[in-house]
Formats: C-alpha cells, structure tokens, sequence
C-alpha cells in the first residue's frame, strides 16, 4: 500500500519591515522581509502587482506591518497571505535625504540578519533607526550613523577603536581627524550622538568601510549616499578616510 504524503501548512504572523522586493510574474511580486523572529524572510506575494490590489502600497519599501504567511520547512520562499500597515514612515519618504540615509540602514540591516534564523535586535534596531531619521529631517545624517552604529554593535560587530581595522582604515587621516574619528566612535558607543557634527561624513565613511568589511558584500545604496556628502565635509586638511 502506498502511503500519501501529508504536507501541512503552517500560518505565522509577525511584524515585520519591507526591505526589497522584486517582480515575479505579471500579478506576483516576490518580498523580503526583515522579522524579529525569522530574520530575514522571503515571501511570494500573489496578486501585488494587480491594479487596485492593496498590496501594491501595503509592500512598499520601509513599510512596517504585521503579516501572515502560510509556511512550509521544505520551501524557501513563503506565501504571503494577509498584510496590515503598521507604519508607513510617510515623513521619511517625503525627504530626499532621508530616505536616502534609511537605505544605508536598511541595506546594513539586511545583510547583518541571516534567513530564517531570529534577529530580535537587529529588528528593533532598524525599527528605532527609521523612527529617528522620519523625526528628525533636518539631521538625518546624524541619525543614521548611529543606527547603522547600532546594528553593527546588534550583529557582533561593535566598532572598536582599539583595533587593528580602526587603524587600517583611518591611517591617511591627520592626526587631527584621526583623534576626531576616535572620539565620535567612543560617543556611539556610549549611546550618544557623535559629538562634532561637521565631521559625520568621515563617520559615515568608516561604518560603511565596516559593513562591507563584516559582511563581504558591497552596499549598492552607499554611492546615492555619498553624492550627498558636502565637498568641503569630504575633505579634512587635504585627506581622505580611505574608501
């Protein structure tokens, strides 16, 4: 007697942030997403690319929502089944900067969390991160380096001053910029925002240097960010933090 498999579908809901998504067929998209309790998760949404279908804004990128999918072990990618709009981060996506800077964190986050493996911290991180750059328009620049900070420090991945990737990457600083560096370093790492401003350029360009450096991946959102950058903010005492 030949026994039938039983194959059993399993229904989670989870909070969760939309990092990319991609399309799949004429009416599907396929979306990842970043979850405190899976990680990061790959879904097939059915129907998204549909006209007046609701998830068409519902998986827009940054989202935060609350979502339901049918899982099964033996697949990688994941149905989703339902969709409900937690945040949308409208301030954020009314700012050119902004939502640039929230792509860097996005991007940084994405690639610290592994697939379906919990990253409670990495997501809560993310989550405040966003949260602080939609509030505070004006200083987004400010705001993503310590949330990029945050999710290095939530990966394993602490900045540390004292080591010897600190003094690869600052050595054609002048001493000057070099001490500035450490000292903005030392305020993240105290919870605290770096302490001189006009140089979180420079910062931004050591934390980037960071991520590609942990995680073996380069940052496709790191170029729109630094066409950003201020030439003069670039540039201290003639030198470079090097790329």
């Amino acid at each position: 007697m030949i026994k039938k498999q039983v194959f059993v579908l399993a229904y989670e809901q989870t909070e969760a942030i939309v990092l990319r998504k991609v399309d799949f067929s004429e009416s599907s998209r396929i979306v990842t997403f970043l979850t405190p309790c899976r990680g990061r998760l790959t879904c097939m949404a059915k129907g998204a690319r549909r006209k007046g279908s609701p998830l068409a804004t519902l998986l827009d990128t940054y989202n935060r929502l609350e979502i339901t999918c049918a899982w099964k072990d033996s697949r990688q990618v994941q149905l989703l089944t339902e969709a409900a709009l937690l945040d949308s981060y409208g301030a954020l996506k009314g700012n050119v900067e902004s939502v640039v800077c929230a792509a860097f964190l996005l991007e940084t986050a994405g690639l610290a969390a592994q697939e379906n493996n919990p990253a409670p911290e990495i997501y809560n991180t993310l989550r405040a991160g966003l949260e602080q750059i939609a509030a505070n328009p004006d200083t987004p620049f400010t705001h993503v380096v310590h949330g990029v900070f945050a999710v290095l420090e939530a990966a394993g991945f602490a900045p540390n001053t004292e080591d010897a990737f600190f003094a690869e990457q600052t050595r054609r600083l002048a001493q000057k910029e070099r001490d500035a560096l450490h000292e903005s370093i030392d305020a993240l790492a105290s919870g605290g925002l770096p302490s001189e401003p006009e140089r979180i350029f420079n910062i931004i360009r050591y934390l980037k240097s960071a991520v590609v450096y942990h995680f073996e991946r380069p940052l496709k959102s790191y170029p729109f960010l630094e066409s950003m950058f201020p030439n003069q903010e670039c540039t201290q005492s003639g030198t470079l933090l090097r790329k």
